[in-house]
């Protein structure tokens, strides 16, 4: 099992992400994630070097 932190200054990120209400995993691993109010994030997978 895998997690990731939404929080501020995990992954890169300036604000910390609000709690989703919806979750969907594309085919190519890109995370899709929409919460409150009218906000979309996609987080893709950097490839391995």
């Amino acid at each position: 099992m895998n997690s990731l932190s939404l929080r501020k200054s995990f992954q890169g990120l300036q604000q910390s992400v609000p709690p989703a209400e919806g979750i969907a995993l594309g085919d190519a691993g890109a995370l899709y994630l929409v919460s409150k109010p009218n906000l979309f994030y996609v987080f893709k997978k950097q490839p391995t070097p």
